[in-house]
């Protein structure tokens, strides 16, 4: 019989070989595509902020506003008798014909609020936005409330911008068992404030010129000479030609080209130079909160070397008994205990740490002194007392 091992062997062998070629190929193919994202990601900055977050249009603006209004609907949780509450009381109920004087009533059920809000530019008439009531009287509570028609007016206290009413949602609850004062009670969250979303109706809106001779401004939201710097230059090699001319340190004045001067190409140039990406320049500071022991230290903080030592000490007072016994048992007596006091006193022994570089460098050498924030508070201070902290140190 013929030998048919070899001719099996052999067509076993190449399928192996092309069977790992091709996955030799796929997995090539499979780095290539996995390793293009990356490179992209690397070539790109790895963060940055946009225009928008960093800087606002000159002429656009918010317009907080403000009304005075009563809620009512509460059970048993209102003012009752606050005197304001009740004129108030007495005058809407006089509009609707029943005469009746303030001090006439005891509303429970009725809360004096002020309803807060903020307008911001082009909200057009007829849009909603939300509201913010708040107790101004003894009401304990504004849960079921419903907040009656109420006027907004702006920073002149004469302009109405909008007029809001509706129930109010304040996320929480009172539960009180015995009354008034002579029980316990459960509360959840705070219920004297609340919110009443999309509750008010725009009837103007804010002015707004924010481009005069084709020219708008950006203002940083933080005066900085570097960012102002790095906001023109990436406002003019956008659109190729020198267009923007900052002006100090926290404005840039921008000429808006000739393509963009139609109507409906205005807001197209806008949406450009607001999603403008620069690295905004960020001050040395470290920022220290000493009721929470918190510490926030910037990333251009950096430390002239200096030696810093740093150690605790530690006193404890405790009580302990002397024990007397007699002479002799036969002696008569017995056994005393006499309390005495027992204190100790331990200073921690710490070498000088040399410390210098960057704010990271600092970070790690505080960390090998195992010590708490509070201590790493005392050695900043310490630090910048020296003259060694390159930075500002702000205590909160």
């Amino acid at each position: 019989m013929p030998d048919l091992t070899g001719g099996y062997r052999e067509k076993t062998m190449t399928a192996y070989f092309l069977s790992r070629h091709r996955q030799y190929r796929w997995n090539r193919i499979l780095a290539a595509a996995l390793l293009i994202p990356l490179v992209s990601l690397l070539a790109t900055p790895l963060w940055g902020a946009r225009i928008k977050d960093i800087a606002h249009l000159q002429g656009t603006r918010s317009e907080q506003l403000i009304g005075y209004g009563l809620v009512v609907g509460l059970d048993g949780t209102g003012d009752g008798r606050t005197i304001f509450t009740n004129r108030s009381t007495a005058s809407l109920l006089n509009k609707f014909g029943v005469e009746i004087q303030g001090n006439e009533i005891n509303a429970a059920n009725v809360a004096a609020v002020m309803v807060t809000t903020e307008l911001n530019s082009f909200v057009k008439p007829g849009s909603r936005i939300d509201v913010t009531v708040s107790s101004i009287g003894e009401a304990e509570s504004l849960q079921g409330g419903t907040l009656l028609r109420t006027q907004l007016f702006g920073y002149d206290g004469r302009t109405l911008y909008a007029v809001c009413q509706g129930p109010i949602s304040i996320g929480g609850f009172v539960v009180g068992v015995g009354g008034a004062g002579a029980g316990a009670q459960i509360q959840r969250n705070h219920t004297v404030v609340g919110r009443i979303p999309g509750g008010a109706q725009v009837l103007q809106p804010i002015e707004s010129e924010f481009i005069e001779n084709w020219k708008l401004m950006l203002t940083l939201d933080k005066s900085d000479f570097t960012s102002v710097n790095k906001l023109d230059e990436a406002i003019d090699n956008r659109f190729g030609a020198d267009i923007g001319v900052p002006i100090d340190g926290l404005s840039v004045i921008v000429n808006i080209p000739e393509e963009y001067r139609d109507p409906g190409k205005i807001v197209q140039f806008i949406s450009t130079l607001e999603n403008l990406e620069i690295i905004p320049e960020v001050a040395a500071r470290v920022v220290i909160n000493e009721r929470t022991g918190t510490i926030a230290i910037g990333e251009n903080v950096t430390v002239l070397p200096v030696q810093v030592a740093h150690g605790g000490l530690t006193i404890s007072v405790g009580t302990g008994a002397a024990v007397s016994q007699p002479t002799s048992p036969l002696a008569g007596g017995g056994t005393i205990l006499s309390p005495t006091a027992e204190a100790s006193a331990v200073e921690e022994v710490r070498k000088f740490l040399e410390m210098g570089g960057t704010a990271g460098d600092l970070v790690t050498a505080l960390n090998s002194l195992q010590i708490t924030p509070r201590d790493i508070i005392a050695i900043f201070q310490a630090i910048k007392e020296a003259g060694a902290l390159a930075a500002e140190l702000v205590i909160m």
